[in-house]
C-alpha cells in the first residue's frame, strides 16, 4: 500500500529547498493520485523515487532546462521493456491531466521510472 504522506514529505521538501514551485508540486501530487487510483501496491520506494524524478523533471520543464536526447541504445531498449506500451498509456494520461509538453528526453526518463514501478 502506497503510502501518500511520505512522498508529499518529499515533494514538500524540494519545495521548501525551493528546488520545485508550488505549481510543481500540485501538479505532482495530482499525478500520485492518479497512480494510486491505478494500484495501490506499487512498491513505496519506486514510486518516491519516480515522484521524486518526475518532480525534478517538471521544474526543468517548468525553467526551460530540459535533459537533452538520451542515447539511442537507450531509447531502444526501453521500447523493448514488456511494460512499455502500458507505461506509455500511463505517461500519455499524466500528460493530460497535468497539462505539460514534456520534452522526448524527460519522456524517456519517466517512461524508465513507469516500467520499473509497473514491473512488481
Amino acid at each position: 500500500m502506497i503510502d501518500k504522506n511520505s512522498i508529499i514529505e518529499r515533494l514538500d521538501i524540494l519545495l521548501e529547498a525551493n528546488i520545485i514551485s508550488t505549481t510543481v508540486r500540485g501538479k505532482s501530487e495530482a499525478v500520485i493520485d492518479k497512480f494510486i487510483t491505478i494500484s495501490n501496491d506499487f512498491d513505496q520506494e519506486k514510486m518516491e523515487v519516480f515522484c521524486v524524478h518526475m518532480a525534478i523533471a517538471l521544474s526543468r520543464v517548468e525553467k526551460g532546462e530540459c535533459e537533452a536526447g538520451l542515447d539511442e541504445n537507450i531509447v531502444a531498449e526501453i521500447k523493448q521493456n514488456a511494460k512499455y506500451v502500458e507505461a506509455s498509456k500511463i505517461l500519455d494520461e499524466v500528460k493530460d491531466l497535468i497539462q505539460v509538453e514534456i520534452p522526448d528526453g524527460e519522456e524517456i526518463l519517466l517512461l524508465i521510472h513507469i516500467c520499473n514501478l509497473l514491473e512488481r
